[in-house]
Formats: structure tokens, C-alpha cells, sequence
């Protein structure tokens, strides 16, 4: 939960649907670092560099007002936030996939690229929605929380 929770603090630049696995975002040293004029770099995974861009979105809109007014703790309301967004996300992708499969003014060279492309998209944001799920359930359980506060959350990411 941590290393997600440093990388919402990364500014990370856009990439394309194809690109997968790490970021590697230069950090400059801070002030107590030694002279060198290397600088450290971070690795973000797919699930933080989503969470990042997703983080910006959604505190400056209403649309998760049902999350926030919950009773449950923030680390929860974060994970089910970022659900929220990787399943409506990973709809939109699916949405466009369809849309490339029955478009007959792309040739077959360019429907098959953008297959791949939309292809690709959706494996990514699978695998961050199966890894936002695994991190919301352990948390649960690292929580303790009770059966209601996770009846609550469940019924949250359902909507």
C-alpha cells in the first residue's frame, strides 16, 4: 500500500496504451544527498502511475461523493475509487474495441494495429483492476474491519 501511496506523489508523463511494465521517473537528490549529479529514479507500476492520473480526476469532481460520505477508512475509499475508474476505464477500451472490429474504413493493417493497441490497454488495466481488488481484500483483512464495513464497500463498487 505504501509504494502506491508515494507514487500519487510522482508527476509522471502520459504514455501510450502499449507501453507496459515500470516508469522510470528521474528523481532529483534532495538536499541532505551527496554532491553527485545523478539523479534516483522511482519505479512506478502500471496500478500507481493509474492511480496517479486517476487521483487528480477524481478530487476535482463529485462523481465519488457515495465514497466519500461512507464511514470507511480512507486507505478502503482510496482502493475503491481507483476500482471505480479501472472498471469504467477498462469499459471504455472494450467499448472501442468493438468500435475497431466493426469499422470498415480501416484497411486490415490498421485494424489489426489498433486491435493490438486496445488489446494491450485492456490486459493493463485487467491487471491493475485484479491488483486494485487483491490490495482492497488484504486490506480488509490487514483492517479488521467488520462484515457491514465490507457488505458497504462491496455494495460501493457495484455501482
Amino acid at each position: 500500500m505504501n509504494l502506491i501511496a508515494h507514487a500519487v506523489r510522482v508527476t509522471v508523463p502520459a504514455q501510450s496504451p502499449t507501453q507496459a511494465g515500470q516508469t522510470h521517473v528521474p528523481v532529483p537528490p534532495n538536499d541532505n544527498s551527496s554532491t553527485s549529479s545523478q539523479a534516483d529514479t522511482i519505479d512506478i507500476s502500471a496500478l500507481g502511475r493509474t492511480l496517479a492520473s486517476q487521483m487528480k480526476t477524481s478530487q476535482s469532481d463529485g462523481k465519488h461523493s457515495d465514497i466519500n460520505d461512507s464511514d470507511l477508512p480512507a486507505e478502503v475509499q482510496r482502493l475503491l475509487k481507483l476500482i471505480r475508474e479501472l472498471k469504467q476505464q477498462l469499459q471504455e477500451q472494450q467499448q472501442q474495441l468493438m468500435e475497431v472490429m466493426t469499422d470498415t474504413a480501416l484497411d486490415e493493417e490498421a485494424r489489426k494495429l489498433a486491435l493490438a493497441g486496445i488489446q494491450a490497454s485492456i490486459g493493463t488495466l485487467s491487471g491493475a483492476l485484479m491488483n486494485a481488488y487483491n490490495a482492497l481484500i488484504q486490506l480488509f483483512k490487514d483492517l479488521d474491519m467488520s462484515s457491514e464495513q465490507i457488505t458497504q464497500a462491496t455494495a460501493l463498487i457495484m455501482k
